[in-house]
C-alpha cells in the first residue's frame, strides 16, 4: 500500500484511478455538445515504466532537463534526425539531454548508443554469436557485422568516440565504414566528443575529413545528472551550434592532438616497444596492421 492506493501489479506503483490493474484507463473526450463518447488510454504509470525499459538503466536513473540545444518543444527544434558532432559536454553530463530527447521520441523511436571500441569488437568477432558461451548468447544482444549492429531500424545511432585505449590501424576506417553504412541508409549518426576523452585511436585526416563535411558541430552545455558520479561537471561560455568557421577550429583541434601510427620498427606513441625492453609485450595493431 502506498497512499492508501494499491500497488499496480503491472508497473508496481500506486494505482492510478481507473485502471485496477488492467494496464489502461477510461477516459472521455468531448466530441460533440453533450456527446462524450469513453476512450482507453493507457496507463500512465505503465507507459513510465516502459519508457523507462526503452530508455535502459543508463539514461532511465538519471534526471532530465526541459530544453536542450538537441530538442526544443516550444520552437519545435528537433536535431534527432541530423548528422552530429557534440562536443564540450562530458558524456554523464549529456546524458540528461540525451533522456529528454529519447524521452519525448517515444517508444517508437528506436536508438543505439555505441562507442568506437564496441564497433572494433564487433568487426573482429568478439561478440559474434560463435565467441560467446551458451549462457551468455541467451541474454547478451549479438551482432555479426557492422550492418547488423547499425541496421536500418535503428532511427539513430550515438558513437562515442575515444573509448579505445590502444592503437589499432583499422579502427579509423571501423569508424568511417559506420558513418557511411548509416549515410547509405539515409539515417542520422551522432558523434559524442568527450572532453574527457581524447579522440586518437579511431581518428585519422580522413575520417576527421568526412566528419567535418558531413556533420553538424552542437555545443550542448553540461547538465547534473542527480546522480553519484565523478567530479567532470564542466561549464562552457556558449551553447548552440557551431558555424563552419569553427566547425573548422575543432576538427583542426583534434587533429592537431593526433599522432600517425609509426612505421613498423619506429618508435613512438602507440607504437611496439623493442623486444626486450622492461615495456615489451603484445600491443593490438589490428588485423589490419
Amino acid at each position: 500500500m502506498s497512499d492508501g492506493r494499491p500497488i499496480c501489479p503491472k508497473c508496481n506503483a500506486p494505482m492510478v484511478e481507473g485502471c485496477d490493474g488492467q494496464g489502461y484507463i477510461l477516459v472521455h473526450r468531448e466530441v460533440d455538445e453533450g456527446f462524450n463518447p469513453e476512450h482507453v488510454q493507457q496507463c500512465p504509470n505503465l507507459y513510465a515504466r516502459q519508457l523507462a525499459d526503452h530508455l535502459g538503466k543508463e539514461l532511465a536513473l538519471v534526471q532530465h532537463v526541459t530544453s536542450s540545444p538537441l530538442l526544443e518543444l516550444e520552437d519545435g527544434r528537433d536535431l534527432t534526425g541530423s548528422n552530429l558532432l557534440i562536443e564540450k559536454c562530458p558524456w554523464r553530463n549529456l546524458l540528461p539531454h540525451l533522456k529528454w530527447v529519447l524521452g519525448n521520441k517515444g517508444l517508437l523511436f528506436f536508438f543505439r548508443i555505441v562507442t568506437d571500441e564496441g564497433l572494433k569488437d564487433v568487426w573482429v568477432g568478439n561478440k559474434a554469436y560463435k565467441a560467446m558461451s551458451s549462457e551468455a548468447r541467451e541474454v547478451v544482444p549479438t551482432f555479426n557485422s557492422l550492418s547488423d549492429l547499425l541496421g536500418a531500424d535503428i532511427d539513430l545511432v550515438i558513437i562515442k568516440v575515444g573509448y579505445l585505449g590502444q592503437l589499432n590501424r583499422a579502427a579509423p576506417g571501423l569508424l568511417k565504414e559506420a558513418l557511411l553504412i548509416r549515410e547509405s541508409l539515409h539515417k542520422p549518426t551522432w558523434l559524442v566528443l568527450d572532453p574527457n576523452r581524447p579522440w586518437t585511436f579511431s581518428y585519422n585526416p580522413d575520417v576527421g575529413e568526412y566528419v567535418k563535411q558531413n556533420f553538424k558541430a552542437v555545443r550542448v552545455p553540461p547538465a547534473d545528472p542527480g546522480i553519484d558520479g565523478p567530479n567532470d561537471l564542466v561549464t562552457v561560455d556558449d551553447d548552440g551550434e557551431v558555424d563552419d568557421e569553427e566547425m573548422a577550429e575543432v576538427m583542426a583541434s583534434v587533429e592537431e592532438d593526433w599522432e600517425p601510427p609509426p612505421e613498423r620498427g619506429s618508435p613512438g606513441r602507440g607504437s611496439p616497444p623493442e623486444q626486450g625492453s622492461p615495456d615489451s609485450g603484445p600491443v593490438d595493431l589490428g588485423p589490419m596492421s
